[in-house]
């Protein structure tokens, strides 16, 4: 067993808190357009924050002292944070699939994703570069569970195909971010799977 840092314990806890966006676009936000709108505005701010942090020394020196803890080392020195790469992940993922299908994805990559960080880091099994399939079985096992509790619209043989997507796609050491890729090819999965099932 391996001791996880407090800044990935905190990385996690954010991961798992972003389920607030599935959750308001499945019950309270359920317009597409008004949901796209609302992220669109954060991806703008987004990406001023981060403009201004690579092209501004001293903001970035203000920005690292009050969210280091959740950055990682190449994220301090100016590469996207994974919260930009979230923004957009939502995103294209509400842009391009239905609801239902939307739903899921974002589900596999807070709670899946998270899971599989958590599990693979403490206890590496059959390790895949700095990821391990030990983390990729529990993400899985989280991704089905919750989205069959959360999102009971899609067929639990849907759900199982796309937690198991997901979970393939975070890991692989892809030069995308997951945050992108886990929602997005997961959708595509699941759309395919569900059109031919």
């Amino acid at each position: 067993m391996i001791k996880l840092s407090y800044n990935e314990i905190l990385r996690k806890i954010l991961h798992i808190s972003s389920l607030i966006v599935p959750l308001s676009y499945l019950f309270f936000i359920v317009d597409k357009e008004s949901m796209l709108k609302y992220i669109l505005i954060a991806i703008i701010f987004a990406f001023l924050i981060e403009t201004l942090r690579i092209k501004f020394s001293n903001f970035q020196n203000i920005f690292n002292k009050y969210f280091g803890l959740m950055l990682r080392g190449e994220e301090k020195n100016g590469k996207i944070t994974g919260a930009t790469w979230m923004l957009l992940g939502w995103f294209t993922t509400i842009l391009l699939f239905p609801i239902d299908i939307a739903v899921a994805a974002l589900i596999f990559l807070s709670i899946g994703d998270a899971i599989a960080g958590l599990v693979g880091k403490t206890f590496p099994i059959f390790k895949v570069k700095d990821k391990s399939i030990s983390g990729t079985l529990a993400g899985i096992i989280g991704c089905v569970s919750s989205v069959a509790i959360l999102n009971p619209t899609l067929p639990l043989s849907i759900i199982i195909i796309g937690a198991v997507s997901a979970m393939f796609i975070e890991l692989l050491p892809l030069p995308l971010d997951d945050n992108l890729t886990i929602p997005n090819f997961s959708g595509i999965v699941m759309f395919f799977a569900d059109y031919i099932l």
